[in-house]
C-alpha cells in the first residue's frame, strides 16, 4: 500500500501514461489482495467457529440485516409511468433490423415444460429427513 501511495504521489506530480498505468497496477494488486485477505479471514473465521456462533459473525459483517425502509411517500402512478414507458423511441428501420437479427439466431431445442400434480402425502414425505421416514417416534 505504501508502494502504490508512493507512485499515486509520483502521478499527481508528473502525470503522464507510464506513471498513470503503473498507479493503476498497483491499485489493482493491492485492492486484489485486500480482498483476498477478507475472504480468507472470513473463510477461516467460520471454519474455526460452532455453527451456534456463524450466524452471530456473519451478522456482526452485515449479512442478513434488513435494509431501511425509506418513509418517504411514493406516487404509485409516477412510478408506474416511469417502468411502463420505454426508455428511448426507436426508428421503424432499427426495430426492423433488431427483429430481423433476433429471429436469425438460433433456437435450443429444449422439451417442453410440464407441471404435474403431486399429492399433500408426498409433499410431507419430501420434508422428512431420511431416518425419519419410515421409523416410528420411541419416547
Amino acid at each position: 500500500m505504501a508502494e502504490r501511495d508512493r507512485i499515486k504521489s509520483r502521478c499527481k506530480k508528473s502525470p503522464s501514461q507510464i506513471n498513470l498505468d503503473l498507479y493503476k497496477q498497483h491499485r489493482n494488486t493491492c485492492n486484489k489482495l485486500c480482498r483476498d485477505a477478507k475472504r480468507s479471514y472470513i473463510h477461516n473465521k467460520i471454519e474455526s467457529l460452532g455453527q451456534n456462533k456463524v450466524w452471530n459473525f456473519l451478522q456482526s459483517l452485515g449479512v442478513g440485516k434488513h435494509a431501511e425502509v425509506s418513509s418517504s411517500p411514493v406516487d404509485i402512478n409516477k412510478l408506474n409511468s416511469h417502468f411502463s414507458t420505454p426508455p428511448i423511441a426507436l426508428d421503424l428501420p432499427t426495430k426492423m433490423a433488431t427483429l430481423a437479427s433476433l429471429k436469425s439466431l438460433p433456437t435450443l431445442d429444449y422439451p417442453p415444460f410440464k407441471f404435474t400434480e403431486v399429492s399433500d402425502d408426498a409433499v410431507r414425505r419430501s420434508g422428512e429427513s431420511k431416518e425419519d421416514q419410515g421409523s416410528e417416534e420411541v419416547f
